[in-house]
């Protein structure tokens, strides 16, 4: 588990992450969305501890953030940051082995079993047949999901992906997200879409400003009055058949907004 209480950062006296908290139990697939500058990626930034808070506690499985080692948060959290990129020198394989570089000691060569999860992870995102490509030779979407096969091999309980769907064709989106879910990992991470953090995550957190707005099921945080006072546009919500919630957003008068409609 993932508890967040309280967090607050600020930089040059501006306060961007102010006074949140939320909670992404065992399992749990947890998707922080908001306008742009509303403060995801600092707060993702806070959780894997590049960044320390000025007021606020962030425990991981019961454990304070601030008193575990970078190789112990290496062990027990993988990342993929919007900043992250693929060594384009490396093979696609050397750059996930990377990932399992928490799991043995300094200078150690790699094991078999280094050897099998990085196969594994290329297989689950489905990049087996570029192993042997150089990071630099394929396409800025491939090298994303390097980069997510890297964090797959980490083997790490918890993931943080921020914006892990960007350079991605919506067909690779899904695939992604529905590989995301399988691994059983608590996972947080960052999207621009809404469709696909309503579709793919268990609990939504609505940041706006650096306020948490709301948090909990997507069905409670994706609402019409919640996004469009966040996002200041008119927001139409549909439920569909499995129950979870499909927006559609425009840019006419909040006024004319029709009324909310079940699929």
């Amino acid at each position: 588990m993932i508890d967040v209480e309280g967090l607050v950062f600020t930089r040059q006296g501006r306060l961007v992450v102010d006074a949140v908290s939320f909670q992404v139990p065992d399992g749990t697939v947890c998707g922080v969305v908001g306008p742009n500058g509303s403060g995801k990626t600092t707060l993702v930034r806070l959780l894997y501890g590049s960044l320390r808070p000025d007021a606020g506690r962030i425990s991981v499985d019961g454990r304070p953030l601030d008193t575990l080692s970078r190789r112990h948060i290496a062990q027990q959290i993988a990342v993929v940051s919007q900043t992250e990129h693929a060594e384009s020198a490396l093979t696609i394989t050397d750059s996930v082995m990377l990932g399992r570089l928490p799991h043995r000691p300094m200078l150690a060569a790699a094991t078999a079993e280094d050897y099998r999860a990085c196969a594994e992870a290329l297989n689950r995102v489905r990049i087996a047949d570029l192993a042997t490509r150089r990071a630099g030779q394929v396409s800025g979407g491939e090298a994303q999901r390097a980069l997510i096969a890297r964090a797959v091999a980490q083997h790490t309980p918890h993931i943080i992906l921020d914006e892990p769907t960007n350079h991605l064709d919506v067909r690779h989106q899904h695939e992604v997200l529905r590989t995301v879910r399988e691994l059983g990992s608590t996972v947080v991470l960052v999207l621009h879409d809404l469709n696909l953090a309503a579709a793919y995550c268990d609990r939504v957190l609505l940041l706006d400003r650096g306020r948490a707005v709301a948090s909990g099921p997507p069905g409670e945080v994706l609402t019409a009055a919640n996004l469009e006072g966040v996002y200041q546009v008119s927001v139409d919500v549909f439920t569909l058949a499995s129950g979870r919630p499909h927006l559609v957003m425009g840019e006419r008068p909040l006024q004319l907004t029709t009324e909310r409609k079940t699929a």
